[in-house]
C-alpha cells in the first residue's frame, strides 16, 4: 500500500513541475487563435525566391510597408511555423508572445498576428 502511494505521490510531482504558469493574455482559442512565440524578422531585402511564397507575391512597396515575422506556435504535438504581419506600430522581437491567426501562405494569405500577448524577458 504504502508504495503505491508513493507513486502516485511521485506522478502528482512529476506532472505538476511540466505545468507551465500562464503568462500574459489568453489567446482567442474558441474562434481559431493561437498563442505563438516570435522567431525573428522577415527581412524584406532578401532574394524574393528566398522569401516565403505568400511573401513573393507581393508587390515591393507593399512588401515594404508592412512588418512581418516568423512565429512558431504548437497544434497538438507539432510545431508549425508561420508568416504572419505584425499589427502597426507595435514593436516585436524574438521571444514576444502574440495572438497569432494562422492562414495558408501557400495560399498566398499570411498569417496575422492580433496582438501581443506577454514581452520576451530581458
Amino acid at each position: 500500500m504504502r508504495v503505491s502511494q508513493f507513486a502516485c505521490a511521485f506522478l502528482a510531482l512529476s506532472l505538476a513541475a511540466c505545468a507551465q504558469p500562464p503568462r500574459g493574455a489568453p489567446a482567442d482559442w474558441a474562434h481559431g487563435a493561437r498563442r505563438g512565440r516570435v522567431i525573428d524578422d522577415v527581412d524584406p531585402g532578401q532574394v524574393r525566391a528566398l522569401l516565403p511564397s505568400c511573401l513573393q507575391a507581393l508587390p515591393a512597396g507593399e512588401l515594404d510597408a508592412h512588418h512581418f515575422v516568423r512565429v512558431r506556435y504548437w497544434h497538438g504535438r507539432r510545431p508549425y511555423i508561420e508568416v504572419a504581419e505584425a499589427p502597426p506600430g507595435v514593436a516585436m522581437r524574438a521571444g514576444d508572445e502574440v495572438e497569432l491567426w494562422p492562414e495558408a501562405c501557400d495560399q498566398s494569405r499570411p498569417a496575422r498576428v492580433a496582438r501581443m500577448l506577454a514581452a520576451a524577458g530581458p
